[in-house]
């Protein structure tokens, strides 16, 4: 296919180098540079009037269809001289056209006005009460027909484009009126005269309030570090853990992640860090993870969770091992059948690889031919 598709360009572009310079005049669709007053040179490379690289054909081509040297087209302000003035006379002509057009528009419509000015002066002077009293009856029912338009869209704008049912719309119509006019959030917020709770009442439900949570907070110190863990599930067993006196179970997936490590949070001594020389010390900070350190140690184990940091490292290689693992697999499939169908393509080509060496040799001696008389006119031509 590529030997033949070379000698086909080989063709093409003989028969475009033979008619160079013969085309014929159609606009609509050639480059911008034939519609300038100057077209493009197709005796010489450069395009620029006072160019002074007579031998030289290194430069660049635009899109316009002129061709300059990189000197020349610095010369002139990097931009095709020829194309940009057809293109002001062009833009130049349109506006004064424009104008003009719009200036005929506008002496038609005065001398319109004047005409329609003098023959209403005689007609409007007998019926320009009625004229009045129509005007307002008109105001009056396109104002109604707004309001009644603006909530139709609203209506409209609240439901579904299937609802088409007459009593829908109305039911839906009644509710949108209805949390329009009796906003009961923003009502909420409005200051209102009487508070529906004194003071005395506030003060009883802060009370309450304070003694549940100490009897909460008590209840969770006092089982600090017996939680259960347990596997339930109706056919596939997960873990779940519990925390008295909560009743609610919460998966492995829901704890911190410092649970998931090798070393648990220590329930013992504040900071977990194996090295800490502050045992008695319980300044320093909790992190997310569910591990504690002294600031100091912290620092010395370069401000990171040393644990939850080998778990995620462990656990990322892990995955990577099983993507690769299943990659390899699918491309051993891939090789395997790739290794049939190349068998049993074999004994198909075994029958016609006489015929397709014989054609490769028509299309080899096609081609040098080719390339021969290409040659032979180029030369010719020079």
């Amino acid at each position: 296919m590529a030997k033949q598709t070379a000698i086909f360009l080989l063709q093409f572009f003989e028969k475009l180098w033979i008619n160079c310079g013969k085309a014929e005049r159609k606009m609509e669709a050639i480059p911008l540079g034939y519609h300038s007053s100057h077209l493009p040179n197709q005796n010489q490379f450069c395009d620029y009037e006072n160019c002074d690289f007579i031998f030289n054909t290194n430069g660049i081509v635009l899109i316009c269809g002129h061709a300059y040297h990189e000197e020349c087209f610095d010369r002139i302000g990097l931009k095709c001289q020829y194309c940009f003035e057809y293109l002001s006379a062009s833009i130049d002509e349109l506006s004064h056209s424009f104008n003009e057009r719009l200036k005929m528009n506008i002496d038609i419509e005065n001398e319109f006005d004047q005409m329609h000015v003098l023959s209403s002066e005689d007609d409007n002077s007998l019926d320009q009460a009625e004229i009045i009293k129509e005007n307002n009856d008109i105001d009056k029912e396109l104002a109604d027909k707004i309001a009644v338009e603006n909530f139709h869209s609203l209506v409209r704008r609240h439901t579904s484009g299937k609802v088409t049912c007459g009593e829908w719309l109305r039911r839906d119509a009644m509710f949108i009126d209805y949390h329009r006019n009796d906003n009961q959030f923003a009502q909420s917020f409005a200051p209102k005269r009487s508070y529906p709770y004194t003071k005395k009442n506030l003060d009883l439900m802060a009370k309450r309030t304070a003694i549940f949570l100490l009897q909460f907070f008590e209840k969770l110190w006092i089982n600090c570090g017996k939680a259960e863990r347990k596997m339930e599930g109706a056919r596939i067993k997960k873990p779940y853990y519990y925390f008295p006196p909560l009743s609610k179970r919460f998966s492995f997936g829901a704890i911190p992640l410092g649970y998931h490590s090798s070393h648990l949070p220590n329930q013992n001594q504040f900071c977990d860090y194996e090295n800490c020389d502050f045992i008695f010390n319980t300044n320093g900070i909790v992190l997310i993870c569910g591990h504690a350190y002294h600031e100091e140690c912290f620092d010395r184990i370069g401000l990171k969770c040393q644990y939850c940091f080998e778990y995620l490292s462990a656990s990322i290689d892990e995955l990577s091992h099983s993507f690769n693992e299943r990659l390899k697999m699918n491309i051993d499939i891939e090789n395997e059948f790739d290794q049939m169908h190349v068998l049993s393509s074999e004994d198909d080509n075994s029958l016609d690889q006489a015929e397709i060496i014989k054609e490769n040799n028509d299309i080899d001696k096609e081609l040098a031919d080719k390339i021969a008389e290409f040659t032979c006119n180029m030369n010719t031509f020079y």
